[in-house]
Formats: C-alpha cells, structure tokens, sequence
C-alpha cells in the first residue's frame, strides 16, 4: 500500500497549459500539510518507535559481522536469478491486470534488484552478474509519482478545487504515456 508522499518530478512539472504548470509547480514545492502532520503525530505517538530504531541498531551491528568473506559466487548468482524472476513476474501481473498496486509491486521489485546489484558492484562482486534495464526502474517511479498525484486530486486534496482539475488531467495523460513506454521497453521495443 503506498502512503508516502513524494514530490512531482520536474519533468512532471513540464505541462502544455500555465495553469498546469503552475499547479504542478505548488505542488512540487511542498507536501501536502494534513499528510506531513499526520506524520509527525505517528511518530510523536508512536510508544514502540524507539525499540524498533534500538532494534535496528542491533541488527545493523549484526549485519556488519556476517562471514562476507564466505559468500560465493553460486548464492549471488542464485539471489540475482530469483530477483530477476520476481521482477518479471510482478511485471506480468502488473500488465495484466493493470492494477495500480501491481505496478507499483512491480517497480518496488524492480528497485530491490536494483539495490542488490548496487550492493554487489559496491562489494567487488557481481561483475557477470544480469541486470535490470535502470532506465526501466526510473520510468517505474515517475509512473509512480503521477499515480500518486492522481490519488492527491481526490476529496480531501491539498490543492485548491480549481487546480485539481488540471492536475488530473495532465497526471491522467501523462501516467497513459509513462505506462505505454514502459510496455514498450519490457518487449526490447524502443520506449521512447
């Protein structure tokens, strides 16, 4: 489920008409108020926060004494493969159904392998390894970004009524041609 609020992307911001454009440029300026103090009040609120974060702590002492030394190249490999499997097939889903959960199952997955390779070529590791078109993960999150702005433009939005209007019609638009090339580039067809 997404809850987190992100940001338009400047290339978001790119609309034909001024109205747009400026609707685009308020909301990319700041968050939504309601949803930042809804944050903030979770987190003030929430009793378990500090065990969780002393938690993490400890986990992150015990990540660094793992025996690294004894990873092999048949278990990154393995890893890698079932990434790569995950991503198609969350791919497959998403396409399908069309569903915006789905899509954006399929780019978290797509962003977990991303960070996996990152981490191997980060440890020396991972030079022969498949990889997942980056670009195709940047087009995952700018579909993304506009679902999410889509979901901004609805009762209870942080823009003025008048605005909401053109918001949905640019993010309707422009979420239809982010998902055209990301079919595009999931075939081996030129996205662009």
């Amino acid at each position: 489920m997404r809850t987190r609020w992100s940001r338009p992307s400047t290339a978001c911001c790119a609309a034909n008409s001024r109205p747009t454009r400026a609707a685009c440029w308020r909301a990319r300026v700041a968050p939504p108020p309601p949803r930042a103090a809804a944050a903030r009040r979770a987190r003030e609120d929430d009793p378990g926060l500090r065990r969780r974060r002393a938690l993490l702590q400890v986990l992150r002492a015990a990540l660094r004494a793992m025996p690294w030394a004894q990873l092999q190249p048949e278990h990154w490999r393995a890893a890698v493969a079932a990434s790569l499997q995950r991503v198609a097939r969350a791919g497959e889903r998403a396409r399908a159904s069309g569903g915006d959960e789905d899509w954006h199952d399929w780019r978290r997955r797509a962003r977990r392998l991303s960070q996996q390779q990152r981490a191997l070529k980060s440890a020396g590791l991972g030079a022969d390894a498949p990889t997942f078109d980056k670009r195709q993960i940047e087009r995952l999150g700018e579909a993304q970004d506009l679902n999410l702005l889509l979901d901004h433009c609805g009762k209870g939005s942080p823009f003025a009524k008048a605005e909401r209007g053109a918001l949905k019609a640019f993010a309707r638009g422009e979420l239809a041609g982010a998902r055209e090339r990301i079919q595009a580039g999931s075939e081996g067809r030129s996205p662009e």
